[in-house]
């Protein structure tokens, strides 16, 4: 995956089937996938569009960790950060639209994982996205939301113990 970052900007068709396929197997690809984004943002972001229609869980997954604003960035100091996503999440948030009702756990749990790292830098847009998804939560999109309000949640923020509230009456 760090060859494909490191050698393949400049070959993106031939750069997505190759970390497509190292996605099936590992979790690297999604901090190769990150200097795509940053090289080529629209060419990247249409391929995250196809990629959340997959069959393959495991593409599916990539497109959420590879696009987490705060992905491990203490843990991991050479992942690139994701500037673009961080400054404007809509983008972001439209390509979890897809994966909201994902049948895979581990999908839907990076979901949550990337809601709630958006949470951290823009509230307001993540919290209306999650209230838009609540009406009509079936069991598994309840647990996006739940774990995306985790950390929320623990601090106390009062629109997170108004979705949790929303969550666990609907069930």
């Amino acid at each position: 995956a760090r060859f494909v970052a490191h050698y393949g900007l400049d070959h993106f068709t031939e750069s997505m089937q190759a970390l497509a396929e190292i996605a099936k197997r590992s979790h690297a690809a999604q901090v190769a996938l990150r200097e795509f984004i940053v090289h080529d943002l629209q060419r990247t972001y249409a391929q995250f569009q196809t990629w959340t229609h997959s069959p393959n869980a495991h593409i599916r997954r990539l497109v959420s960790d590879a696009t987490r604003p705060r992905l491990r960035l203490i843990l991991m100091p050479g992942v690139t950060k994701l500037e673009a996503f961080i400054a404007d999440p809509e983008p972001l948030l439209d390509l979890l639209e897809n994966l909201r009702d994902d049948p895979s756990p581990m999908v839907r749990k990076s979901v949550a994982g990337n809601l709630s790292d958006i949470l951290k830098y823009h509230p307001d847009p993540a919290y209306q996205r999650l209230a838009r998804w609540q009406p009509d939560a079936g069991k598994e999109r309840r647990q996006i939301i739940r774990g995306a309000l985790k950390y929320s949640l623990q601090k106390g923020d009062s629109r997170a113990l108004a979705l949790a509230d929303k969550s666990t009456t609907t069930q």
